[in-house]
């Protein structure tokens, strides 16, 4: 049994994006791993794990630039306790309002209070200490809190540190206005390379960013992506009606929305020159504006509430295709260039077409590669793109097969979590015989 000491910023649970991966990627592996976590923001960890776990409170953290009280403590979770997410009842309602905005002075103030807030307390050692764990593990992201805290842990006990990163964090995004985000910027890129200088093993969720974490840092890396078994594929059927059913579940801030909206005139258009008639799904938990509504409840389309993640598998057999939403703004482009939507994976895994809107993206590239679906970089494209697939619905199959073969190729669970424990075991052997970084 494997010690892993799992550190986040949210607390871990299954109905957010960050918790989905950790998830996914620990799941199943009770039996081989003792999973002891650790987060920093208010609230509780909702996952399959129980037992071992020490909260570093963000509210208590500010308080202690001024008091200097060190803080931080062990708390119980249990898979019975039910916690909603969502906006800490206990902090200021214009904080939690910044927090949603992501304002950039707000986001500096936030690492700020991680680096000069006092988390290096006597219960934190005492937790190393009694859990033992044997690996330090979280992801290389933008809060140097959680950059400088695993550092930290794996240097003052000598515990190998093995980092995933699944979003390009260190460059810098020039032609911004905000003197507040580059101030941020150096921070957070000082804090994110000595983690990952000081790490074992940096996982990565794409080649590319694989490639570029080891020219910058000097140091190798492994691929881990998300998986699932590919034991039992979906059946799909095309129907004989002339229906072309649609659906998209997730987010649909930071422009989806606008796509999304695209995507329903392409429908429109559609349905007005062939017979076959297309309905256009959105599934979302993102809070909608009367514009957004207005705009995205239509003949062609129905605007629905988000669902539980357990729930999805069984809308993904009721689609024909299944859209996935690029950004189209050229600086989050540059952001997101090295980055890959999960969903994406959870749609091979339906074994149906892909309709990718936007980009171009390291995941935009993948569904072209492994020809999974239909990439349509330029919206002005995609009603005669539409209209392809409306005209021609055998594509519809070959690209279902071809998702499902890139899953089974690519993601397979069995391969993905013995990369993970074999990597886990090496460095442990290595600690052990004094061979380690």
């Amino acid at each position: 049994m494997i010690n892993v000491l799992v550190v986040t910023n949210v607390p871990w649970r299954t109905d957010t994006s960050v918790g989905n991966t950790f998830s996914n990627i620990f799941s199943g592996l009770e039996k081989e791993l003792n999973i002891i976590q650790l987060y920093f923001r208010d609230g509780f960890p909702s996952n399959e794990y129980e037992g071992a776990c020490f909260h570093i409170s963000e509210k208590e953290l500010a308080k202690s630039i001024v008091t200097r009280k060190a803080v931080g403590k062990r708390v119980t979770i249990s898979k019975e306790k039910e916690v909603k997410e969502g906006a800490d009842p206990s902090l200021p309602a214009a904080y939690n309002k910044a927090r949603q905005l992501r304002w950039d002075s707000f986001l500096l103030a936030q690492d700020c209070i991680g680096v000069l807030g006092n988390w290096n307390s006597r219960a934190l050692d005492e937790f190393i200490r009694e859990e033992k764990p044997d690996i330090v593990f979280g992801a290389l992201g933008r809060v140097p809190v959680v950059n400088d805290l695993m550092r930290f842990i794996s240097r003052r006990y000598s515990i190998p540190l093995v980092v995933y990163g699944w979003d390009e964090h260190y460059s810098i995004k020039h032609g911004r206005l905000s003197p507040f985000y580059y101030i941020r910027a150096v921070l957070e890129r000082r804090s994110l390379a000595r983690c990952a200088k000081s790490a074992s093993v940096i996982f990565t969720i794409t080649p590319e960013l694989g490639e570029f974490y080891s020219c910058l840092f000097d140091k190798p890396t492994k691929l881990l992506r998300k998986a699932y078994d590919f034991t039992s594929k979906p059946e799909y059927i095309l129907r004989e009606e002339d229906e072309l059913h649609l659906l998209y579940a997730g987010n649909i801030g930071a422009g989806r929305w606008k796509v999304l909206a695209r995507l329903i005139d392409a429908v429109e258009f559609c349905n007005l020159n062939c017979e076959t008639k297309a309905q256009l799904d959105i599934y979302t938990h993102t809070p909608c504006s009367p514009e957004m509504k207005e705009r995205l409840n239509t003949k062609q389309s129905s605007l629905h509430g988000g669902v539980d993640a357990r729930e999805l598998p069984a809308l993904f057999d009721k689609a024909d295709i299944l859209v996935h939403v690029e950004s189209t703004d050229v600086k989050e482009l540059e952001e997101c260039r090295y980055s890959f939507s999960t969903k994406i994976v959870d749609y091979l895994n339906a074994a149906r077409c892909i309709l990718s809107l936007g980009g171009p993206t390291t995941a935009t590239n993948y569904i072209k590669k492994e020809r999974c679906g239909v990439v349509v970089n330029d919206l002005d494209q995609l009603p005669a793109q539409l209209m392809r697939l409306a005209l021609d619905k055998g594509q519809l199959t070959e690209y279902a097969n071809n998702a499902w073969a890139a899953g089974c190729k690519n993601h397979r669970r069995d391969a993905v979590q013995r990369l993970l424990i074999d990597t886990f075991s090496e460095l442990l052997e290595r600690n052990a015989t004094g061979d380690g970084e």
